[in-house]
């Protein structure tokens, strides 16, 4: 593990990060992508029903489904009708004949509970597209039905894995307070909006990425990065919740906001890398509120 010092440009204060950045990526939406298809039920029950642009997946608790494809187009709707918000459902892209498309979501994709999406060719969210549902988890790395199955969000090195990239709106509000957000891979980046009050909102860039709660409010994450990169360019929003990003290379270039109206409550943001963090001139970091609140805090993240 190296110790990585933030690498500023501008003035750190408490309260704001000031910093300026150019948008950094932009994602094709010019493709004309039908919603989700090959369905295969590989744990637990779910039903998949399509009507003119609408596909309704209605599933069991941790059900596990593998698709050939999972795409969403302009005007096509995904969604995932679950027994309840803790509920939560797998999506593996497998492919066919060989070949894993790409998942690009350009449409709208909604649950009642958490929706997990793994596909090792990479995974775009376009700048049309909306999510609503109650945690979501986007990754190019593998997660096995087991570890899945068994709540452990253990991310094992995928050779050739794709990004994990966000330009739309990821939105857990529908779901109450608590949601979770996790983009993870060996690119992650964020030019779009993510908002999650009260829960958490994780980019974690790496060959391998584990997340662990261990009865803490912030998960820890433990990575192995060599130039493995998460970027903020956008917005990440957590009312009096968490977020961090986490990689080898790490850039806040956006707004990150954990902000409390609450007495009581407060927000807290890690940017944690293990060679270099980058906070541009013109982005504003806060965690505040009537009593105050964890300041951003910039760290060595943990490789193993």
């Amino acid at each position: 593990m190296s110790n990585a010092k933030p690498r500023q440009r501008g003035d750190f204060k408490p309260k704001l990060i000031a910093l300026s950045v150019a948008a950094c990526f932009s994602l094709s939406t010019a493709q004309s992508l039908a919603n989700p298809t090959g369905g295969t039920v590989s744990s637990g029950s779910a039903s998949i029903a399509s009507s003119g642009n609408t596909l309704t997946i209605t599933n069991s608790a941790n059900a596990i489904i593998n698709w050939q494809s999972f795409s969403i187009g302009v005007n096509e709707i995904t969604r995932f009708l679950q027994s309840s918000g803790s509920s939560a459902v797998l999506n593996r892209v497998v492919g066919a004949n060989g070949v894993i498309p790409q998942s690009v979501i350009d449409g709208v994709l909604s649950s009642n509970g958490r929706v997990f999406l793994l596909n090792s060719s990479g995974i775009l969210i376009g700048s049309s597209a909306r999510i609503d549902v109650a945690g979501f988890v986007a990754s190019s790395l593998n997660l096995s039905d087991q570890d899945f199955l068994n709540g452990r969000m253990r991310f094992t090195e995928t050779p050739g894995a794709g990004a994990a990239s966000n330009a739309g709106v990821i939105d857990t509000s529908s779901g109450g307070a608590g949601g979770r957000v996790f983009l993870v891979g060996p690119d992650v980046q964020n030019s779009g909006v993510i908002r999650s009050p009260q829960g958490e909102i994780v980019l974690a860039a790496g060959k391998s990425v584990e997340l662990v709660s261990e009865n803490s409010p912030f998960v820890t994450v433990r990575l192995v990065a060599d130039t493995e990169r998460a970027l903020n360019v956008g917005q990440l929003i957590s009312d009096s919740g968490r977020i961090g990003m986490f990689g080898a290379l790490v850039r806040q270039g956006g707004v990150v906001e954990a902000n409390s109206a609450v007495v009581g409550a407060n927000g807290e943001i890690r940017l944690i890398a293990t060679k270099d963090l980058t906070l541009d001139a013109g982005s504003l970091t806060t965690a505040n509120g009537p009593s105050g609140g964890t300041k951003p805090r910039a760290a060595p993240a943990r490789a193993e």
